[in-house]
């Protein structure tokens, strides 16, 4: 009976755990989509970089359904934190059109876009998502 239910135990931890090694992870250049507050890890090759999506300063970008005469921009903070541990933060300006890139740690954050793009009346912080890539710099 003991033998049976070590047996059951250790096949239910193999089930489990298999089921992460499942999991796919980011290598450079992959896009990837972060809410306010999350972060991911990326394969630098030797290394992982994680990156983390730490909140919103400002959106003045035209409201959907409004007719704007300037297109306005947002602000968002971004940080990248390599093996050594240090964890650095940096404003991101996001123009009209949405994309932007920062050069930081020999590397290049891409920021897609920031969704929800034009945001809605009222938006609040739980709807914005920041389509990245990051790359390592020639």
């Amino acid at each position: 009976m003991v033998l049976v239910f070590l047996g059951a135990a250790m096949l239910l931890t193999a089930a489990c755990g298999s089921t992460k090694d499942l999991d796919p992870k980011l290598k450079l250049g992959d896009t990837f989509t972060l809410s306010i507050g999350a972060f991911v890890e990326v394969d630098a090759g030797e290394e992982n970089y994680r990156v983390d999506f730490i909140g919103m300063i400002a959106d003045s970008r035209c409201g959907a359904g409004l007719t704007c005469i300037v297109a306005g921009k947002a602000e968002i903070i971004l940080a990248l934190t390599g093996e050594d541990g240090a964890r650095r933060s940096f404003p991101v300006n996001v123009p009209p059109d949405g994309s932007v890139s920062s050069d930081l740690q020999g590397f290049r954050l891409r920021l897609e876009r920031l969704l929800p793009d034009p945001p809605p009346p009222g938006v609040t912080s739980e709807l914005y998502r920041a389509e990245l890539i990051l790359t390592r710099l020639p």
